[in-house]
């Protein structure tokens, strides 16, 4: 249940930092680079990958970003704002 309670947290506090992330990527403040090293980054920092092992991290850390890198909606997103929009 404090598990529960934690990851609710975490949840409701992610919300507005992605937010923020995609407002800043949307103003140009940001590149699609910057804001794919802010999301690996967020997650390597969460309390369940702080109690991974220095291998599990760095296998997420690959997973992450290539989850990331080949994700159609992101990749998308990417070539909107390439071209302006």
């Amino acid at each position: 249940e404090g598990a529960t309670a934690a990851n609710e947290v975490q949840q409701t506090e992610a919300v507005p930092a992605l937010q923020k992330l995609a407002s800043e990527l949307e103003a140009g403040q940001l590149s699609p680079e910057q804001v794919v090293e802010a999301l690996v980054a967020r997650q390597l920092e969460s309390s369940g990958a702080r109690m991974l092992a220095p291998a599990q991290r760095a296998e997420l850390e690959r997973l992450l970003r290539s989850r990331l890198a080949d994700d159609p909606t992101l990749l998308a997103l990417v070539r909107d704002l390439a071209r302006g929009r």
